[in-house]
């Protein structure tokens, strides 16, 4: 955003009263009463503010309303919030971002999916008040003091003061001079603008000031130019945000209220800033004792606005021409050295391969994927080039066929890790694991949210077990009992890994902690993998796969570990918002798209679906 230069006539401060009137909560488990907050405190009409509700049931869907006082007033009447449909959340906080256009007192509601309430707050939104450019105040600094005065302007839901004392105005008076008498040299006087009760400035404060400085001499201080405008720096996110100022004599300049030292001699500095909440810098020119800019006035002040938004990262493209030939272009790009081992699975079937990709993480290895009768020449020729000690297939012969096996040891001993199916293949791949500080537990018959619970024990070295959702295999709770985990995290809602899951769970390792990332629908899973364990560290790298298909994700799981980037699933022409809001938190210049444009389109990651 290209900053331009404004007059600010306002200064932050204000409040706003929001009162629990009651608490209707539906059946939750022990944990903190659910509780609303406000960001900033004083709302502004027209001005987006930000709701905060805590103390939520994991896992469950609730919205927020911005409704009339009235106890059974449930709909919502702000003219924008996100919030307005239920959402379900994957910890016990929801954030809402509201917009309501009229002042007044309002209810703002926490409710259930079906509308219970849970917990009601009084709200009063502020209507705006503005001091036109013709009703600021005047200074008329005369010869002596016998004609010094202040004019003020009457203006509605405002009350002007001078040094604290309220001015009043007669029932037809619009103007009104106010006497005043300077001492010599000079007298500062710092006059105020007070928003009525339910009346804020735009920017939410309540009071406006100004200082004008008089003098009882024949002469008005020495008169000051507009100082030279600051010269501002707008990068791409916040980091290297910076500023040119020029030092002028008989002033003082201040950024955000904190003075600017110059050295002996220096006449322009450049240095970094810090927009504040609304992404602004504010520049105020003080005027030196005995002198004063334009009017009488002290101070001069510059407003510029900062864009926190990054750049458009750089798009890199992995691809192949077909899936087998992608992973070989993924292990190419992320694995230039040679490996100790290679994993290879089944490039037609998931459910085996679902737990290699951490295995293969773990040890440093790409995940390769092969035609289940036969290795093509390309799959043949990349372990060539990774010159592995050993070679190990995901799968019984029925999934990667004792022809591939026989291939693949002309290159190095092979290990197979096989079950009777799925669950028990997942088990005897989590054997490469002489125990586990933290497991990840995902459903097996659906892909998508067994990938990212994949990227996610891939970056934190952990197993990946598998479930039908509904209860655990007899391999898999051996596994769990040799793996003797203090977490196990569940990766999918309630709907894909069920309650009971979790409880057996229990049984088996009592004095396990347990944790869920989840989401609305595949790509939301994938988001709060991002929140809650990929996109810790802030990466400037991440990857995306797409969420329709599961080759080219399955080997971008050991990938992301490889790189240190998040590995997220995405619509195939466009970004789902859940996944661009954690890419906009993250400091990213390098975005890898995994697959050709027919499956992931050179959409923008700074838009969303």
């Amino acid at each position: 955003m290209t900053a331009s230069r404004t007059r600010r006539f306002a200064a932050a401060g204000g409040t706003v009263v929001l009162t629990a009137v009651g608490l209707v909560a539906p059946s939750m488990s022990a944990q903190a009463a659910p509780g609303l907050s406000v960001e900033p405190s004083a709302p502004v009409a027209g001005k987006a503010f930000t709701v905060s509700a805590t103390g939520l049931e994991a896992n469950a869907s609730y919205r927020v309303a911005l409704t009339s006082s009235g106890v059974q007033d449930k709909a919502d009447q702000s003219e924008a919030n996100s919030c307005r449909t239920a959402t379900s959340v994957t910890g016990t906080t929801l954030t809402c971002e509201i917009t309501e256009n009229t002042g007044g007192a309002y209810e703002l509601k926490l409710l259930t999916a079906d509308g219970t309430t849970v917990i009601a707050q009084t709200a009063k939104v502020s209507s705006v008040v503005s001091i036109p450019t013709s009703a600021r105040p005047e200074a008329t600094d005369g010869a002596g003091t016998a004609n010094d005065a202040i004019t003020l302007t009457k203006v509605g839901h405002v009350t002007w003061s001078i040094d604290g004392t309220a001015v009043t105005f007669d029932a037809n008076q619009t103007t009104k001079d106010v006497k005043v008498t300077p001492s010599d040299p000079s007298t500062d006087y710092v006059v105020s603008a007070k928003a009525d009760d339910g009346y804020a400035f735009a920017d939410g404060s309540t009071t406006w000031t100004q200082t004008y400085r008089l003098t009882s001499g024949a002469s008005v201080p020495a008169s000051l130019p507009t100082p030279t405008a600051p010269v501002v720096i707008d990068e791409p996110g916040k980091a290297d945000d910076a500023m040119r100022l020029t030092n002028v004599p008989n002033i003082t300049w201040k950024v955000n209220g904190t003075p600017v030292t110059w050295a002996a001699g220096e006449t322009s500095k450049t240095f970094k800033v810090t927009p504040d909440a609304d992404g602004n810098v504010t520049v105020t020119a003080v005027a030196d004792a005995g002198r004063s800019f334009a009017g009488a006035q002290t101070t001069y002040e510059f407003v510029y606005p900062y864009s926190a938004e990054l750049a458009e990262p750089a798009s890199t493209r992995v691809a192949g021409a077909d899936r087998v030939a992608t992973s070989v272009a993924v292990s190419k790009k992320f694995f230039t050295d040679s490996t100790e081992t290679v994993y290879v699975a089944n490039a037609l079937n998931f459910p085996d391969a679902l737990s290699a990709g951490p295995a293969a993480a773990r040890a440093g290895s790409p995940l390769l994927q092969t035609w289940p009768t036969e290795a093509p020449q390309n799959v043949v020729d990349e372990i060539k080039r990774l010159k592995p000690a050993t070679i190990q297939i995901v799968g019984g012969e029925s999934v990667v066929s004792a022809n591939v096996a026989k291939q693949l040891g002309a290159i190095a001993p092979v290990t197979r890790l096989q079950g009777a199916d799925r669950y028990s293949t997942a088990a005897a791949v989590a054997g490469k694991w002489a125990g586990a500080s933290t497991v990840y537990l995902a459903q097996a018959k659906m892909f998508p949210d067994a990938l990212s619970a994949g990227s996610a024990a891939a970056k934190e070295g952990a197993p990946l077990l598998l479930s039908d959702g509904q209860s655990l295999t007899p391999d898999t709770v051996a596994a769990l009992k040799r793996l003797n985990p203090g977490k196990v995290v569940f990766v999918g809602g309630t709907s894909v890994m069920g309650a009971s899951v979790e409880r057996q769970v229990k049984d088996v390792l009592p004095n396990a902690t347990t944790a869920r990332y989840a989401g609305a629908d595949r790509y939301a899973t994938s988001a709060a993998i991002v929140a809650n364990v990929t996109g810790k560290g802030n990466p400037s790298a991440a990857i995306l796969a797409s969420g329709l298909n599961f080759p080219d994700a399955l080997s971008g799981v050991p990938a992301s570990a490889k790189a240190g980037a998040p590995l997220a699933l995405t619509a195939p022409k466009c970004l789902p918002g859940s996944v661009k809001t954690e890419f906009d938190k993250l400091p990213l210049t390098d975005v890898t798209r995994l697959g050709g444009v027919d499956v992931l389109g050179d959409f923008s990651v700074k838009k969303s679906c």
